[in-house]
């Protein structure tokens, strides 16, 4: 209960098929089912088909990255946003039929 998954200052990685459920801390900053945190330009970082759900704080997070595509994940019942861009930073990625 009250997990997460981040990836931190990493441009490469695979999260495909995975379900998040019963995650996110909402006491603690930073602490997100998924987080992907400050890898700025990452076109290799793949995050396709994944379910997010009966979340604590929030979906999916994506923080200082570029160039990443986001696609067919599913997102519900979170507490907060679905899929957030953290700051205004983030740059030409794509979140294709989420």
């Amino acid at each position: 209960m009250c997990g997460h998954t981040i990836f931190a200052h990493t441009n490469h990685g695979t999260v495909c098929g995975v379900e998040h459920s019963n995650l996110g801390q909402r006491t603690t900053k930073g602490r997100y089912p998924l987080h992907l945190h400050m890898a700025g330009d990452a076109p290799d970082m793949v995050i396709r088909s994944n379910s997010i759900h009966d979340t604590h704080n929030r979906g999916m997070v994506i923080h200082a990255m570029r160039n990443m595509e986001v696609k067919d994940n599913t997102a519900y019942s979170t507490l907060g946003h679905n899929f957030m861009l953290e700051d205004g930073v983030e740059e030409n990625n794509k979140l294709i039929h989420n």
